[in-house]
């Protein structure tokens, strides 16, 4: 028996969606979980996208089943990531986070990725962690501006906001080009880049939250 059984759909708007069921646990345990893509927007294959990811959770689990499988569900557009350069220090977990396909969080290894395609990023990272609330969702974003300065540093095509339900992607944030960092404008455009990613991620929520079972469960952006 496959391990899981993957189908791809396109619904009613032309967007590309996906579903993961994952065989081998609903066989052994009866139960039947599911890991899911929607997408705002199709993703074009030939851009160089950041990705930013929300939330971290107290464990990465749906991180993790995102990077493994966005070759599979996406082979025409791959997707690179890099994790915190802590978790490298960590025996075990550092072999699977390597085995998966990560890299350390270094600004090093954020441009050479991108030199060969989109990079995922959990922009809270660790301490989105200590944000688990019963009443709402909470994400760190404000304050995190290192990707927007990578975006227009290395002016990618856009900004695409990630956020864990099952997983849905926004609608891609246009970055724009020819803003170097030795420009007197460069902070201006990283935080209007920062709020245009903060304001979509709300919009994403807001859209989806009800069918995920989420609707009294507000998102609150630090």
């Amino acid at each position: 028996m496959a391990p899981y059984k993957y189908n791809e759909s396109i619904n009613a708007r032309g967007l590309r969606g996906t579903q993961l069921e994952l065989v081998a646990l609903s066989a052994r345990f009866d139960v039947r979980p599911a890991y899911s893509y929607v997408l705002e927007e199709n993703i074009d294959d030939s851009k160089r996208n950041i990705l930013v990811f929300f939330p971290h959770g107290a464990f990465p689990i749906a991180q993790i089943l995102g990077g493994t499988l966005m070759h599979t569900m996406f082979p025409q557009a791959p997707v690179y990531s890099i994790a915190a350069s802590a978790v490298f220090y960590i025996p075990v977990w550092r072999h699977i986070v390597a085995w998966i396909g990560s890299v350390p969080a270094t600004r090093e290894e954020f441009k050479r990725l991108l030199k060969q395609g989109s990079v995922a990023v959990v922009v809270g990272g660790i301490a989105e962690m200590f944000m688990i609330d019963k009443l709402r969702e909470g994400v760190k974003l404000k304050g995190r501006k290192g990707f927007a300065r990578m975006a227009l540093e290395e002016e990618v095509d856009g900004i695409v906001p990630v956020y864990y339900f099952g997983q849905t992607h926004g609608k891609p944030i246009p970055v724009p080009k020819g803003i170097r960092r030795s420009d007197p404008n460069f902070e201006e455009e990283v935080d209007k880049l920062v709020a245009a990613t903060a304001k979509e991620l709300q919009v994403m929520y807001d859209s989806h939250k009800e069918e995920y079972g989420w609707k009294d469960r507000p998102l609150h952006i630090e």
